[in-house]
């Protein structure tokens, strides 16, 4: 009976090692695999990202590390002397001393131009320029001696370009950048005669600049008046009607 008890005890405790004990087999899934090791990015490769950002700085110099959403605006010079006045332009004597003076908007101009070409062009003929000055680009005023001009002047209406010297005046502009400027008319003359318009009509209304007014006798305001100029014109007619009756 014992022996029957023993061998029926080490058969159960055979079962069970069976039943709780199971035979673990190799499997690839359960090895440890090694993580390859997390780089971290250099600063000399984020530095190098930004220089190579396409819109940083576009052929300048002064601000070549910025970086601008392309969706912002390119920024404009707003001109504080002369006044714009597309009605009625400032017009000075040839021979004169011309101040042109502007502000820059800093809040847009995340990339300040190198230089600046400032440039006069007459209004009816475009393609005839005077340069006035190459500048830096944080000038905000130049004086023009009209006197000391190479090229002869012609009466009439002139527009002033402003423009970055790497661009041009037509130069394609980006977020940030400089918009060439172009919007201020003013006219030269020779005092005694009036100033064809560009679009073939005479200055009507046109005011003088203070300078210009202390500067010039009254008799020469006067001849530059269209309705002085009207009744002259009528008093000549008269004149040589009587002479040919």
């Amino acid at each position: 009976m014992a022996d029957s008890a023993i061998s029926s005890d080490s058969s159960a405790s055979q079962g069970m090692a069976t039943t709780f004990e199971p035979t673990l087999e190799p499997s690839t899934s359960s090895q440890l695999v090694e993580a390859p090791p997390v780089t971290q990015p250099s600063s000399s490769s984020s530095s190098s990202h930004i220089s190579n950002n396409p819109i940083a700085g576009i052929g300048h110099s002064n601000n070549t590390s910025a970086v601008i959403d392309p969706r912002n605006p390119a920024s404009r010079l707003t001109m504080i002397k002369p006044k714009l006045n597309q009605a009625n332009p400032s017009l000075y004597t040839i021979g004169s001393t011309i101040v042109f003076e502007w502000a820059f908007d800093n809040a847009t101009l995340v990339f300040p131009p190198v230089s600046l070409n400032i440039e006069a062009a007459f209004a009816s003929d475009p393609l005839k320029v005077w340069p006035i000055a190459n500048v830096s680009g944080s000038t905000t005023s130049v004086t023009w001696d009209t006197a000391g001009v190479n090229n002869t002047l012609f009466m009439g209406f002139y527009t002033l370009h402003i423009y970055d010297s790497s661009g041009g005046k037509q130069g394609v502009v980006a977020s940030g950048h400089l918009i060439p400027y172009s919007d201020l008319q003013f006219g030269l003359y020779v005092p005694g005669v009036k100033i064809p318009k560009a679009d073939g009509e005479y200055c009507a209304t046109c005011r003088f600049s203070t300078n210009d007014i202390n500067s010039t006798s009254k008799s020469t305001r006067d001849l530059l008046n269209p309705v002085r100029l009207t009744q002259t014109a009528l008093w000549s007619i008269l004149a040589l009607v009587l002479v040919a009756l």
